[in-house]
């Protein structure tokens, strides 16, 4: 639902570290997300550094993120620019 006021969005996740007990695990992970406030050729990205803490659960379908807790770190909001082709 939070998501779907931005126009785009981009996740890249590193630094992840997990614990694993049984059919339970725990995770960190950080990321930086990338959300377009507006139309994507006027509008605004807003950069931000998040680090989630999630608590898995192993079911038959496979592993499922059972609770996630969202921590923002640090944000910026940059001007959009059009998409310029490459040059021949």
């Amino acid at each position: 639902r939070e998501v779907a006021r931005f126009t785009a969005t981009s996740h890249a996740a590193s630094n992840m570290a997990f614990e694993l007990s049984g059919d339970t695990a725990r995770g960190d992970i950080f990321a930086i997300a990338h959300c377009v406030v507006g139309p994507a050729e006027s509008g605004i990205v807003r950069v931000r550094g998040i680090r989630y803490l999630d608590q898995y659960q192993r079911r038959p379908e496979g592993w499922r993120i059972m609770a996630r807790k969202h921590v923002p770190l640090w944000q910026y909001d940059a001007n959009t620019v059009g998409l310029m082709p490459p040059k021949e």
